[in-house]
């Protein structure tokens, strides 16, 4: 039988380090996708490959029985780190095989003092094998560790991080898949319209997939990333960002002050509510690539 490989809510694990006790908790959340309206995506079935090939994550559907965490180490606080007052949040890319064990762990994003304690403590977690129609298969999923410091300065950080969640995402290129949602192959093909798109208008656009939105809007963590990465160069301040948060089922389409007389927000509401049916497909790189190129044919009309 080939290979399978399941995509679930991403697990969220929290360390404090206060008093000397080291404490942890996981949470997973679902939501449904939503920028301007809120809907529900009909349910996805188990799909085969048709070879051994890797294949696209798919969602837990009906007939499957979630992967419960059965032993976790908890991770130990850096002593570097707790002296220079650093905390924040670890984002790791996991996949699990069918005996429950941690198969592959990779650094996504976060405080660099704070990685190798997180990869050290996740790679010894153990899972009770999750079941698709009573059969093992694989799972991809991401875990996040946040690290806190005490009382005082957990709060500190907690506050910190519900104004700006964006600090510890740094763009890969055109396409930033943190999230996990796109193929390699639609990549590939959202790279090529975006590098087009900048060469012949002078216009950046960025792709950008997320697990969470950290309690934001849509709206705010967009405008908050744009701002950070500066997107657009500087002598046109042309940027579009398009975003998408997996577990808050939430997009948006940020643009830039220099191309909002180009492409406006009316007109990209229309642009991304013609997305909707290949989101309710659950077919998230093919959604976006819709999305991009429809933008790239609108602009490459109006500049010349």
């Amino acid at each position: 039988m080939a290979e399978m490989a399941i995509r679930t809510a991403h697990h969220m694990a929290r360390v404090a380090a206060a008093a000397g006790v080291l404490t942890l908790a996981i949470f997973a959340t679902t939501c449904a996708w939503a920028q301007e309206q809120t809907f529900s995506p009909p349910e996805r079935a188990a799909q085969v490959a048709a070879d051994p090939a890797p294949v696209r994550p798919i969602r837990v559907s009906g007939s499957a029985t979630q992967a419960t965490l059965l032993s976790q180490v908890a991770p130990v606080y850096p002593p570097i780190a707790k002296t220079a007052h650093i905390s924040g949040t670890v984002l790791l890319h996991c996949l699990i095989g069918k005996d429950g064990s941690v198969e592959t762990l990779e650094y996504v994003s976060g405080p660099p003092l704070l990685m190798k304690a997180a990869l050290d403590a996740v790679r010894q977690w153990k899972y009770k094998p999750m079941l698709l129609n009573g059969e093992p298969v694989r799972v991809d999923t991401t875990v996040s560790v946040v690290f806190m410091l005490g009382a005082a300065p957990a709060a500190a950080a907690s506050q910190q991080s519900k104004s700006d969640p964006t600090e510890w995402y740094k763009p890969r290129g055109y396409v930033n898949d943190f999230a996990g949602m796109i193929d390699s192959p639609v990549q590939a093909q959202l790279e090529q319209v975006c590098k087009d798109l900048d060469q012949k208008t002078q216009t950046q656009m960025a792709i950008v997939t997320v697990e969470s939105l950290e309690g934001l809007s849509a709206k705010d963590f967009a405008t908050q990333l744009c701002n950070r990465w500066g997107l657009g160069h500087k002598d046109t301040n042309r940027g579009v960002l398009l975003l998408l948060s997996d577990t808050d089922r939430q997009y948006r389409i940020s643009v830039s002050r220099g191309l909002e007389p180009l492409l406006s927000d009316e007109e990209a509401d229309r642009l991304g509510k013609e997305m909707l049916p290949i989101l309710h497909q659950g077919d998230y790189g093919g959604a976006l690539l819709h999305l991009a190129k429809a933008i790239q044919d609108e602009l490459q009309q109006k500049i010349k």
